[in-house]
């Protein structure tokens, strides 16, 4: 088995814990994450598994093949075993077979109790930093994905996954060494990078010293440990109060009139034209930490379109507030409660966010309008969590044009499209038969039901002219 990057074969004899040689080198200079194959300990797997594994070559090769039926995850198993077989031919079929494993299969097992080295190899083989098959996302939430695979996951995956890890603090407590993988990624910012270690040094599982390093090496710049910093603050304040106590004895005292020594205080004044800047907290959004974690601008609530005298349809921002850029750099729950408490503007961007759990908030807002719920469902940029999400929801399914913009998705499965082309009007019926903008599975489909109905339309008018 080759692996990737132009490395050299990398299937070895790993049977025992992997410890140390797990943990690989940064693959952010290759612009990829090295593959490599570790073999199952036999022993463990389920003696249905370990039954097909002892027939004879020719049963294996057909199992190689996935021409024999097995349970899907039997079948993963098996494949995966097969891979490290004494006769090359049914190990490189095998690989291949695992290699062509469909999408909706891989995101059951990154789910679901299997090996680790399956999971590994998942993650390994099957990486996309993009994740448009939604696999990093099941298998960085999976607890039996090893931690070495985690923080190679970690190193090159994007900011989405990050958050998701960030938040996933079951793990922090189990594996907290993953928070050093967080400033190796590009993709890390200050704001996200701040909320994992607030929580990391509030359950002590980093010292004030290594959160600052963290923090330091996230944003570019040299660590500055704490012991440091306060050496450095110590010298401030002691020079300040040196040159305090210069200017104190060079300055001179005036007496009151009543005898008494005064001295001219300075104090800031605001002027009274200066608006005030506010901001908007939410209720509950202080932590036990003091940390806020829903501090919003005004400009993303509801309230604001109120308070500026817009109607929902026209609060556009304008040349305003960039809210892409300050949507950007708020964490998974922030998102998730701006997607709920958020406006028009808000909405309509959370609701294409890669994270499905952010978009489905957002469609299951109670200020979603039909209007909105329309352009999701013609949106080719929305997830399929929310495509479903409409199809299950019975209110939306009342409107028609939801439904249409349903079928005219390229994105909706053909099975929520072919249950919803016999609510379609005779004309938009014909009209989606003709369309090249459809899938060919649909545009058939409606020409099927065009010619069943016609042929019912025949047969009714032969028996009324018998």
């Amino acid at each position: 088995m080759n692996s990737t990057n132009g490395e050299t074969d990398a299937r070895n004899d790993v049977t025992g814990p992997v410890e140390e040689d797990l943990h690989l080198a940064d693959m952010t200079q290759l612009g990829g994450i090295e593959l490599r194959y570790i073999p199952l300990e036999l022993e463990k797997l389920p003696p249905q598994v370990l039954q097909h594994l002892q027939q004879p070559a020719q049963h294996r090769l057909l199992l190689a093949k996935s021409l024999l039926p097995l349970p899907p995850l039997d079948m993963v198993l098996v494949l995966y075993a097969l891979m490290n077989d004494i006769e090359d031919q049914i190990a490189e079929t095998a690989e291949d077979s695992f290699d062509d494993l469909p999408p909706n299969l891989l995101r059951h097992v990154a789910k679901t109790r299997v090996p680790w080295q399956v999971l590994d190899y998942i993650a390994r083989n099957f990486f996309d930093e993009n994740d448009r098959e939604h696999l990093l996302e099941l298998l960085v939430v999976n607890p039996y994905l090893h931690v070495d695979t985690l923080k190679d996951i970690l190193r090159l995956c994007n900011d989405g996954i990050l958050e998701m890890v960030a938040n996933n603090h079951n793990r922090l407590i189990k594996d907290p060494e993953i928070l050093w993988a967080f400033p190796e990624n590009p993709n890390i910012n200050s704001a996200l990078m701040s909320m994992a270690l607030e929580f990391a040094v509030r359950m002590d599982l980093v010292s004030g010293e290594e959160a600052e390093t963290l923090m330091a090496q996230a944003s570019g710049e040299t660590p500055v440990t704490r012991s440091d910093w306060k050496a450095v603050r110590g010298e401030e304040e002691e020079a300040l109060a040196e040159d305090g106590q210069a200017e104190l004895e060079a300055s001179p005292v005036e007496e009151s009139s009543e005898g008494e020594p005064t001295q001219e205080i300075a104090s800031e004044t605001v002027s009274e034209n200066e608006p005030a800047v506010e901001t908007t907290v939410m209720d509950g959004a202080a932590t036990e930490g003091g940390y806020s974690d829903l501090l919003f601008p005004p400009f993303l609530h509801e309230d604001y379109e109120e308070w500026a005298g817009l109607e929902p349809k026209e609060a556009e921002l304008g040349e305003g507030p960039n809210l892409r850029d300050a949507i950007r750099q708020m964490t998974v729950p922030q998102k998730i409660r701006m997607a709920s408490r958020g406006n028009m503007e808000a909405r309509k961007i959370l609701i294409e966010d890669r994270l499905a759990l952010v978009a489905v908030a957002a469609l299951n807002s109670p200020r979603i309008t039909k209007g909105e719920v329309e352009n999701a469902a013609s949106n080719k940029m929305v997830q399929p969590e929310i495509l479903d999400g409409i199809y299950s929801d019975a209110g939306h399914m009342r409107n028609y044009q939801i439904k249409l913009a349903l079928i005219y998705n390229p994105k909706t499965p053909i099975g929520i499209s072919s249950k919803l082309i016999s609510f379609l009007q005779e004309k938009d019926m014909k009209a989606l038969a003709k369309s090249k903008a459809v899938p060919q599975a649909v545009a058939s489909i409606a020409r099927q039901r065009i010619e069943m109905a016609e042929a019912r339309r025949k047969k009714r008018q032969k028996e009324n002219d018998k």
